[in-house]
């Protein structure tokens, strides 16, 4: 309790203090930037003490995070003084904005609070990948300088976008509270500043949607949908698992067929309602998974797409960067309508405000770059275009040009990381075969989809005389054709130069390729490019329902322009939110729209990691879309019952989920009771690996290095430094080929066989060759590392006789390995 507490007054302090930078540099935004500060405290307190800790200027330390704070408190402070505004004060704000604060400030705590508590009833970090998140985060906290070092590759630096765990890591050290424990607290804060950003972002484009003074009722209420729609709702998963236990008669076998989610295509036979006794163990996870592939002969494909949400996220707990990104992407969104709200000159401070934040996204999640930056672009595009009334192809330069400044400066801000950074990214594929079903894309996106349908007809009724129909629609039908044209080109290509391609083209078509020679699988290919087409032509509904959204949406953003004998009228033919809301729609339906033809080339081989990574995206656009769709629509006919028959369809999913997930921690039914001690699974389950864990971290160098059993991911396999930090020779393989992309290889070699023969070989000799190889100061023997199925008992056995144990239970024995050996001790 006492660390949750300490938690959330540190962030409340990051805030606080950058509170009024965000007032002077944020004017455009009604709330002045008061519910994204923040986020925006503990990007610019940990851009300081990374950089300045990167360049050698200062320590991983307490201290060195407090300077770093002190830093960003100066220049907040030296911005609000130097306001040339005087009268235009924070205390004066805050008397007019009271309701704001205190409904932000509540719904900060009750979902920070709550959320915690969720946490402490599922603890533990294991399973799935938060052992690897732990081992980021403890290797930063570890590491005494930047770039820290990776823990599961001894030697090296941390090869991924790191800036979030860096972050966590940093309220860590500043409040004295360790990994373990801060890993949950930094679930719920995620959780909580995810909801506080979107509720922000909402009240801000309603706020300033209202004409002069004329400030919309209820606004402070209202904006509320923003964290329902982008934080709370799930997709429409939960919503049909509670139709399948009721075990409806209307919904046979045929229905469960066609919806054709994996473990959800047949009914449940005797149906059970509460509790999910009949369910399958972690049901949730199929609304992550609600997005089937299967080939044109029906099978399902052996890769399925991710389709995560956030609340899913926040429901799964893993702290990986899509996860630590989300308060940053909001944060940008509010950066990105200031620019289009706010009057006068963009100057030099915000730029390099947004420089700082939105550059950071690649630290953060390199995904969110692009998008984001597409973003602040469009709304200076959209700010011309409404000074102007009409829009004219010269209006694109500018903002092109500012955020091409914005990419550059960002880059360089940030070249310390970027000299450091591999990928796994290996350029662009054509998805020839696989097309999204449209029911199943309504299952992920359904409620927004019908909100913002419904707004952007709305929109284009009452603004019929001002919508540039041709200009949109022919952009819309322009995006729809080049990105298939890329596709058929890159398949083209693809086929051509790469057999690896040719050969999965045919497979996935149901074209024999085993035991033909080149020149039989090249004969084959056009009837299989045929029956492609045949069946892109059949899948054809989702595609065009995007295409459609992405035309209504350039038709109401370009104004008609005047013709010969027409009034002239240059007024703004949209409000600054209306556009911006229209902006996040047009880029929510490319992200949406992209992996239907295309992928980024990955480990995987599939669109499986591109379709999760720009859902994601779009979730949070459409979400914070459609919430400010819903404050424009709420007077319209029929409108709110069918926003809460939406709304509560989306609402089962975390109904439901929670108490589950609550419950698969064992603590509801056992004698442990809540605990925000991920490592608390370890004391009960391995309690000698738990004692052995505790005492490295209280005696062993950080910059040591160890060396225990490697294994599979996702397991128990390199426990120890994760749960330390301390560097081991190798870790989880698979993830490390993942981050370091085709450099993998070269860089682990043969760490694997490496780490084995030293725990098999019974010659001592060896394992010292390859002990000092690796530069291990300790060696770790314990339960896995005793295991007949991983070591010889003659190959343990050595190291009693030749090494000197420094820490001993019933179950671990740690060696010392640059201690003089033992023979050579004896007289």
């Amino acid at each position: 309790m006492s660390d949750a507490i300490v938690w959330y007054l540190l962030v409340t302090i990051f805030g606080l203090l950058a509170w009024p930078l965000a007032f002077r540099l944020l004017p455009g935004l009604p709330e002045r930037g008061y519910t994204l500060s923040r986020a925006l405290g503990l990007l610019l307190t940990g851009y300081v003490f990374w950089l300045l800790g990167s360049l050698g200027l200062l320590h991983n330390t307490a201290g060195g995070v407090l300077f770093s704070l002190l830093i960003v408190a100066g220049l907040s402070l030296w911005a609000y003084a130097t306001r040339p505004d005087k009268a235009d004060s924070l205390l004066n704000w805050l008397k007019d904005h009271i309701r704001l604060v205190i409904t932000s400030e509540a719904l900060f705590l009750l979902a920070f609070a709550g959320w915690a508590v969720v946490r402490a009833y599922n603890p533990d970090i294991s399973g799935t990948e938060k052992p690897m998140d732990l081992a980021f985060l403890n290797g930063i906290r570890a590491s005494r300088s930047f770039p820290p070092h990776d823990p599961w590759l001894s030697g090296y630096a941390i090869s991924y976008y790191y800036f979030g765990y860096l972050i966590v890591a940093m309220l860590s050290r500043l409040g004295g509270i360790p990994g373990e424990v801060a890993f949950n607290l930094a679930i719920a804060l995620l959780f909580a500043l995810t909801l506080l950003g979107s509720y922000g972002v909402v009240y801000n484009l309603i706020a300033a949607s209202a004409e002069g003074d004329d400030r919309p009722r209820g606004v402070a209420f209202g904006a509320l949908l923003g964290p329902i729609f982008v934080g709370v709702m799930g997709n429409l998963e939960g919503f049909f698992e509670l139709l399948r236990a009721l075990n409806l008669p209307f919904l046979d076998s045929g229905f469960w067929r066609w919806l054709d989610i994996a473990d959800l295509n047949e009914p449940l036979p005797g149906g059970a309602l509460w509790p999910p006794d009949r369910w399958r163990f972690w049901w949730w996870w199929r609304a992550s998974r609600v997005i089937h592939e299967r080939t044109i002969a029906g099978e399902s494909f052996w890769y399925q797409p991710i389709d995560e949400f956030p609340f899913f996220s926040f429901l799964l707990g893993d702290m990986h960067p899509h996860v630590l990104v989300l308060p940053f992407v909001l944060l940008a969104l509010g950066l990105a309508f200031n620019l289009l709200a706010q009057r006068g000159r963009i100057t030099r401070a915000q730029v390099a405000l947004y420089t700082v934040c939105i550059g950071g996204l690649a630290f953060l999640n390199t995904w969110d770059l692009p998008t984001y930056l597409f973003i602040v672009v469009g709304a200076l595009l959209i700010r011309r275009i409404r000074e102007r009334g009409v829009f004219d192809l010269s209006d694109v330069g500018q903002p092109l040009l500012l955020g091409l400044l914005i990419l550059v400066l960002g880059l360089v801000a940030y070249l310390p990381w970027y000299i450091s950074f591999s990928s796994q990214a290996g350029g662009i594929l054509p998805n020839a075969v696989f097309a999204t079903r449209l029911h199943q894309f309504l299952v992920m996106f359904g409620p927004f989809v019908v909100i913002i349908a419904w707004f952007l007809v709305d929109e284009a009724i009452r603004n019929r005389a001002r919508m540039g129909w041709s200009d949109g629609l022919l952009l819309g039908a322009g995006v729809l054709a080049g990105l298939i044209g890329l596709m058929v080109a890159l398949s083209v290509a693809a086929l051509r130069l790469d057999p690896a391609v040719a050969g999965f083209l045919l497979t996935v078509t149901g074209f024999p390729t085993t035991g033909l020679s080149q020149e039989a699988l090249q004969s084959q290919l056009p009837a299989a490019i045929g029956a492609v087409i045949r069946h892109r032509l059949t899948h054809p509904l989702t595609p065009l329902l995007l295409t459609g959204l992405i035309g209504l949406t350039l038709s109401r953003l370009l104004p008609r322009p005047t013709v010969d004998g027409e009034e002239s009228d240059r007024s703004p033919a949209f409000s600054a939110s209306t556009g911006f809301a229209l902006l996040l729609i047009l880029t929510g339906a490319l992200l949406t729209l992209g992996p239907e033809f295309v992928y980024l080339r990955d480990v995987f081989g599939q669109r499986m990691n591109t379709i999760f990574k720009f859902y994601y995206a779009a979730w949070v656009l459409f979400g914070v879309a459609a919430a400010y769709a819903a404050h424009r629509l709420a007077r319209r006919p029929l409108f709110a019952p069918v926003l809460a028959v939406l709304v509560l369809a989306a609402l089962v999913y975390p109904v439901i989920a929670i108490p589950t997930r609550m419950g698969e921690g064992g603590r509801l039914a056992s004698e442990a009771g809540p605990t925000l001690d991920g490592l608390d699974y370890i004391r009960r389950q391995h309690p000698q690996d738990y004692q052995a864990i505790m005492w490295l971290r209280q005696v062993a160098d950080p910059e040591a290095v160890i060396v225990e059993a490697v294994g599979g991911q996702y397991s128990y396999y390199a426990r120890v430094s994760a749960t330390t930090g301390l560097q081991t020779v190798l870790g989880w393989p698979g993830h490390e080929r993942q981050w370091r992309g085709d450099l993998y290889p070269a860089l682990a070699g043969s760490r694997e066989e490496d780490v084995r023969e030293i725990y098999n070989t019974p010659s001592m000799p060896r394992a010292l060759e390859l002990l000092e190889r690796y530069g291990v100061t300790y060696l770790y023997v314990g339960p896995l590392e005793r295991d007949p199925a991983y070591a010889s008992p003659a190959g343990i056995e050595k190291f009693d006789r030749y090494l000197t144990a420094v820490y001993r239970n019933e179950g671990v024995t740690i060696y010392r390995v640059d201690l003089p050996l033992i023979e050579e001790q004896q007289p």
